[in-house]
């Protein structure tokens, strides 16, 4: 009697949890690509958001460490969807380095915001988190036509 417990059942981390982790966790800490691809989704689930208040395209070798993934961004509405493939589009493929050589992504890529040729800023919490502050630039308004009597 009174031997051993019985065994503690634990539930296997999935990406939601470490998403929510990486979201909540290091606010400056380098993501890799796969750890951009879970934040995306933990972005959707804390915010609530179907939609990026920026865009992410491009993705090239990073300027300033061409073994690195670079993708341009754009003001506007993304869908995280999308924002998704983008980034999952880019892993496992081949890129040409800024000055030369070939360079493949992997899911354990560090990844930046920069544009092509360009250094930029390291991808973290903070950058998302700073970039989905930025208002998108005011759109001129249609000029009303006048009513003509």
């Amino acid at each position: 009697m009174g031997g051993d417990s019985p065994p503690v059942k634990r539930r296997r981390m999935d990406t939601l949890d470490v998403a929510i982790a990486l979201f909540y966790g290091d606010e400056d800490k380098h993501f890799t690509a796969q750890e951009f691809l879970w934040a995306l989704k933990a972005y959707r689930i804390v915010t609530k958001s179907e939609h990026l208040p920026f865009t992410i395209q491009k993705p090239h070798s990073y300027r300033g460490h061409y073994g690195q993934l670079a993708f341009e961004t754009v003001q506007g509405l993304q869908p995280i969807e999308d924002a998704i493939q983008v980034v999952q589009s880019a892993i496992g493929k081949t890129f040409h380095g800024y000055k030369g050589g070939t360079y493949v992504m992997l899911d354990d890529t560090h990844v930046w915001f920069a544009r092509y040729g360009d250094t930029g800023v390291p991808v973290t919490m903070t950058t998302i988190n700073a970039m989905s502050t930025i208002q998108p630039a005011p759109q001129p308004r249609a000029k009303e036509e006048k009513n003509s009597e």
